[in-house]
C-alpha cells in the first residue's frame, strides 16, 4: 500500500500528520503484474540411471509439471534425453494430466547433455514469456562437452537460465559458472525442484 497528495480514499490514520506537514494521506494501491515464464525441465534418461532412479526422476518429473501447470503464466515442456535421442513427455501446450502415462520412461545410450540444451534452447527461444529457464536433471557428466559449452554461452546471450540438478554428481564439468544443485539420492529431487521453481518465480 502507497499513500500520495492526491486520490480518492483517504487514509484517516494518516490524518494527525498533516500538521506536521506530512500530507500524503490518499492510499494509492499498486497493481503489478507477476512475469510470465515458461521453463523447460530437461531429464537424463541414459543407461546410468538405475532402474529404480528412473523410476523416482519419472515420478518427480510428473509431479512437478503437475504442479507448474496451476501456476498462472507459468508454461511448462519435459523432455527426456539420452545420446542423440529426445523425447517430449509434455510439450507447452499440452496439460500434464492429459500425458501422464508419457512418465513411464526407462533408461537408454549416453549423456548428450549439450546437443540435448541446445535443442531446448532453441524451442525457448521461441517463447513470448518474459523470463526463461531450464532445469536440467541429470546423474553424469556430459560426453558432448564442446557442445554443452557453446549452448550454454548461447542460453546466455539469449537471456535463458540454467538450473541443473546432479544426481550425486559432484562438480559438473561446463556447469561452474551455472546454478549447479547436488543431490545425494532421487528421494530428494522433487522438494529441491518445488524450492528452485519456487525461487525462480520470486527471483
Amino acid at each position: 500500500m502507497n499513500f500520495s497528495k492526491q486520490g480518492r480514499t483517504v487514509e484517516a490514520n494518516r490524518l494527525a500528520g498533516v500538521k506536521a506537514g506530512n500530507f500524503n494521506v490518499f492510499k494509492s494501491e499498486r497493481i503489478t503484474k507477476a512475469p510470465t515464464m515458461a521453463i523447460s525441465v530437461l531429464v537424463d534418461r541414459s543407461s546410468s540411471m538405475s532402474a529404480d532412479d528412473m523410476n523416482g526422476v519419472n515420478t518427480s518429473a510428473l509431479a512437478i509439471n503437475l504442479a507448474i501447470d496451476k501456476l498462472k503464466g507459468v508454461n511448462s515442456e519435459c523432455i527426456y534425453f539420452s545420446a542423440g535421442y529426445l523425447y517430449e513427455a509434455k510439450c507447452f501446450k499440452s496439460t500434464t494430466k492429459a500425458v501422464k502415462d508419457n512418465f513411464r520412461v526407462s533408461s537408454r545410450g549416453g549423456t548428450h547433455t549439450g546437443l540435448s540444451l541446445y535443442s531446448v534452447i532453441r524451442r525457448l527461444s521461441l517463447r513470448v514469456e518474459q523470463k526463461k529457464v531450464v532445469f536440467i536433471i541429470t546423474d553424469g557428466q556430459a560426453s558432448d562437452l564442446k557442445y554443452l559449452e557453446k549452448s550454454i554461452e548461447m542460453s546466455e546471450l539469449l537471456g535463458i537460465q540454467i538450473v541443473c540438478i546432479g544426481i550425486n554428481t559432484g562438480m559438473l564439468y561446463g556447469f561452474e559458472n551455472q546454478e549447479l544443485l547436488n543431490i545425494q539420492t532421487v528421494e530428494e529431487l522433487p522438494s529441491i525442484l518445488k524450492q528452485v521453481i519456487k525461487n525462480k518465480l520470486i527471483a
